[in-house]
């Protein structure tokens, strides 16, 4: 019968493409981690991997069993993590998914709060645009996924955390984003760097300008934030962000930022859990102590965002 020390040996082997590799991960002679998977190949009756001179390749029979190895070694990390939290210590390694902008507020002051307060709990951060986050949630790659939609979905259970007003973003001496504030008809015609359908904020950029029966002007469209802004630095064009997002450009005098009004926009952040799989106690924990962060740093201002209603 299979082990689970045997499966960790074959899903490092698999993730790795590499004995020599995955044996010092775990802390293994190579030799050791080649005779784990003869005794595997030995008991199942099949080759997991094909030898090659740069390592090794997963069989098909390897490629079968790989996600059922990783689900099972996550569950037993799992049944280990709620037998600690039974006896009142929460424990385990709680995956996050998250757009970059909201992980730079975020994760300094989470993981200083976790780790005073929870030392057994550890967190994975794994950051991506809002539609990759909620495909992370339902197919169990993330526990928790943070991430932009129009309205809270019920029937997910989509928690609201904060809502930012969007501005258009410029270069330096720009005279529209000189301004507090644009009205979204004067926008008419600005070539817009800005991410490709589906992004949620593409949606709702695109729905604003139909309101008014315009439709903006993309000469490139870019699914990465740092993009945008250095071809709005650049005077290539401008972009869309919440304030927090450029607040650093704005200070330095790389960006210029007017809030966008006559409609305002606004997006909301919203935090989900996934479906896939029961919630450990510690990712129960985590999301009361986002919701609480988020909180405290709209309320003090740290973060220039709105609390829902």
């Amino acid at each position: 019968m299979l082990d689970l020390k045997q499966l960790s040996v074959f899903v490092h082997v698999a993730e790795s493409g590499s004995l020599t590799k995955a044996a010092l991960v775990l802390n293994l002679a190579r030799s050791g981690v080649s005779r784990q998977l003869q005794d595997i190949e030995a008991d199942i009756g099949h080759k997991l991997f094909h030898r090659t001179g740069r390592g090794v390749t997963l069989s098909e029979a390897g490629k079968r069993l790989l996600p059922r190895a990783k689900r099972l070694i996550s569950d037993a990390q799992q049944l280990e993590d709620e037998a600690k939290a039974i006896v009142g210590t929460p424990a385990g390694t709680v995956i996050i998914g998250l757009p970059a902008s909201v992980a730079e507020l975020l994760a300094g002051p989470l993981l200083e709060r976790i780790k005073r307060n929870y030392p057994e709990v550890r967190i994975r951060l794994v950051e991506g645009l809002s539609g990759q986050i909620e495909e992370l949630l339902a197919d169990g790659r993330a526990d928790i996924g943070l991430f932009f939609a129009r309205k809270p979905n019920a029937r997910r259970g989509d928690v609201p955390l904060c809502a930012n007003d969007l501005y258009l973003i410029g270069p330096p001496g720009d005279r529209l984003t000189s301004q507090k504030s644009v009205r979204l008809s004067a926008m008419k015609g600005l070539p817009l760097i800005l991410p490709g359908l589906p992004h949620a904020l593409r949606a709702l950029v695109d729905d604003a300008y139909g309101g008014y029966g315009m439709k903006p002007e993309v000469p490139l469209e870019v699914d990465s934030m740092s993009t945008m802004k250095a071809v709005a630095a650049s005077g290539g064009g401008y972009t869309v962000a919440s304030f927090d997002i450029v607040s650093h450009d704005v200070a330095t005098g790389r960006l210029q930022a007017a809030r966008i009004v006559s409609p305002s926009l606004d997006r909301l952040l919203v935090m989900s859990a996934t479906f896939h799989k029961p919630l450990t106690a510690a990712a129960r924990l985590l999301m009361t102590e986002i919701r609480t962060l988020v909180t405290e740093l709209v309320t003090s201002a740290r973060w220039k965002a709105r609390l829902p209603d």
